[in-house]
């Protein structure tokens, strides 16, 4: 196999490695919708009825800011990228744990990006660790 061959094998692989699944809370949203961590990119499934969907995928690199507005039980995520500027990705009725979780794993991801650290090598559960102590806000 050759090294482009053998990259990009181990990419597809990597791509499967899941930091954090959410699903909206059943009945406040008839059709919850869904939203995915993985390694390279978040994936949004906005659902309008049953095994109906509009999918959303956003590279990591491709996140402005992720926001989160917090309930005493519930919140939402609000994730704004370079594609949808204008028009941010809404995930509503998510737990309150989840979406603090997300909001930390995602702010967590950009800044390592933008510092350019190689995050490929490391461990799913210790990648998780490390990205939502760096996302973690200092107003907690």
């Amino acid at each position: 196999m050759d090294k482009q061959t053998e990259e990009l094998y181990e990419a597809a692989i990597k791509s499967n490695d899941i930091l954090y699944k959410a699903v909206g809370i059943f009945p406040l949203a008839l059709f919850p919708d869904t939203i995915t961590v993985d390694r390279e990119k978040v994936s949004i499934a906005q659902r309008f009825f049953y095994k109906v969907a509009q999918i959303h995928t956003i590279r990591i690199d491709d996140i402005l800011s992720a926001e989160s507005t917090l309930g005493p039980f519930f919140g939402s995520l609000k994730i704004t990228s370079k594609f949808f500027v204008k028009d941010p990705k809404v995930i509503n009725y998510l737990s309150r744990r989840d979406t603090v979780c997300l909001q930390r794993l995602l702010h967590g991801y950009t800044i390592a990006r933008k510092k350019e650290i190689d995050c490929s090598k490391i461990a799913v559960n210790e990648l998780k660790t490390m990205l939502l102590e760096l996302g973690k806000e200092s107003t907690d």
